[in-house]
């Protein structure tokens, strides 16, 4: 999954780091300082809203978008309560301006996690 979502913010947004984990995002996170952090649904699973809690604690500031192929409907009040932004997997060109219009600064978007 990093390598895809590094192939779709290619051009779209600096990508400052990675992680495998839940646990590696939030660490990231701490040192990296980034505007947004993108995870992958899968990897939050069962934890998302302690980790979207985590990022948020350390950088209220940083936006968290939380990139899934559970649908909408499933997810997103979900996500939304956590504290997040839901990205659809199966609709890039949604990741790409959604990474771009929460960024503070146009050249540096993201942080991402598997």
């Amino acid at each position: 999954m990093r390598q895809l979502l590094g192939e779709r913010l290619h051009g779209h947004a600096e990508i400052v780091g990675e992680g495998g984990t839940a646990d590696e995002a939030v660490a990231a996170t701490g040192e990296l300082e980034p505007d947004v952090v993108v995870l992958d649904f899968r990897t939050a699973v069962g934890n998302l809203d302690e980790t979207v809690a985590a990022i948020k604690e350390s950088h209220p500031q940083t936006a968290v978008v939380v990139h899934t192929g559970v649908p909408r409907y499933l997810i997103e009040d979900q996500v939304t309560a956590a504290g997040g932004v839901y990205s659809p997997k199966n609709e890039p060109e949604h990741l790409i301006a959604l990474v771009g219009s929460l960024a503070r600064r146009p050249t540096e978007a993201a942080s991402r996690d598997s």
